[in-house]
């Protein structure tokens, strides 16, 4: 059965129903739907035509609203937003003031947190952690364990994965590629359909672009 305690506030059309917990000063409202085993509480928001459904968590001072979806063993919390049509399912955090909105779809084991904002048609999936005050945007694509964060911008094409780090104020874009166990950071740039592989280092104010492969130990670097 649903249950409503607390000084928690259910409105306007929305749903609550299963075995779901709306607690503490939380609020469900608009045409939200919160159903299953999720649990809503401290000064969480669902409203506007959100789902929160399965096993999810929704609280602190997290907002999930308009279009989006959060689902399966998902944590929202701190004073995150997730918005738009953006989906965060898996068992991913989202925490801190991060944003997850657009079409974005944050799951598996991901982590997204700090600062960093996540929009376009992004994809955030297996172990891979983007924070700091990073801006994932476009069409990228971070995955595997790799990490993202710092002030780097990493959108367009771009595909990150394997065990890779983007950080500092690099940016990454187009349809570049990074994967391996390579470093970018500094004030790099990356871009074209550069790749960044092996062991390799790019930092300092480097720049690679158009078809360039750095790989193996290689450091490119001023």
């Amino acid at each position: 059965y649903a249950e409503v305690c607390g000084n928690a506030e259910v409105y306007d059309k929305a749903l609550v129903h299963g075995n779901c917990c709306v607690a503490c000063n939380a609020q469900v409202f608009g045409s939200a739907k919160v159903y299953g085993n999720v649990r809503v509480y401290g000064n969480a928001c669902v409203f506007d035509n959100a789902l929160v459904f399965d096993h999810a968590r929704v609280y602190d001072h997290a907002n999930v609203c308009d279009h989006a979806s959060v689902c399966d063993h998902a944590e929202i919390y701190g004073d995150t937003m997730v918005c738009d049509d953006a989906r965060v399912y898996g068992k991913t955090r989202v925490h801190d003031n991060a944003v997850v909105r657009g079409n974005a779809k944050i799951y598996e084991y991901a982590a997204v947190y700090g600062d960093a904002i996540i929009y376009d048609d992004v994809i955030v999936h297996h172990n891979a952690r983007v924070y700091g005050k990073t801006k994932v945007y476009g069409d990228a694509v971070v995955h595997g364990h790799s990490q993202v964060y710092g002030n780097a911008r990493v959108y367009g094409k771009t595909v990150v994965s394997d065990n890779a780090k983007i950080n500092g104020n690099a940016e990454v874009y187009n349809d570049a590629i990074v994967y391996g166990n390579a470093e970018i950071y500094g004030n790099v740039y990356v871009y074209g359909n550069a790749m960044v592989l092996g062991f390799a280092k790019v930092y300092g104010n480097a720049i690679v672009h158009d078809n360039a492969k750095i790989y193996g130990d290689a450091e490119v670097c001023d």
